[in-house]
């Protein structure tokens, strides 16, 4: 992911089908190779986010399009968005992609970098 995601753009799945819309941007603070998006998904009453990794995501002017299934997202850990996101959430989100995951010395891995906002 070359240039920075705009906040309110559709996060498109692999085969270009739409997962929902970025809320935020997460950044990896041990590497910063792992970045996460958080997305707002589902309907009316029943919205929630959830994080999807921007590992090789191509952002587009109005999407950003990730390497991950629709199916696979939908189906991640729900999150709460905010500055950190505590450690048992980022274990669950990073074992839910199969992404090694290792502690921080924060105890966190994961704070949320200002987007641009649309």
């Amino acid at each position: 992911m070359t240039d920075a995601p705009v906040i309110g753009s559709a996060v498109l799945d692999v085969l270009g089908t739409k997962i929902g819309r970025l809320v935020d941007v997460y950044r990896d603070t041990t590497d910063e190779h792992c970045d996460f998006a958080a997305v707002r998904v589902g309907h009316l009453l029943h919205r929630r986010c959830v994080f999807v990794p921007l590992t090789d995501a191509t952002v587009k002017p109005h999407s950003v399009q990730v390497k991950c299934g629709r199916k696979l997202a939908l189906k991640a850990p729900k999150m709460r968005t905010g500055e950190s996101v505590g450690a048992g959430a980022e274990l669950a989100t990073f074992t839910h992609y199969g992404i090694r995951y290792k502690a921080s010395v924060d105890a966190t891995r994961l704070r949320r970098q200002r987007g641009q906002k649309s």
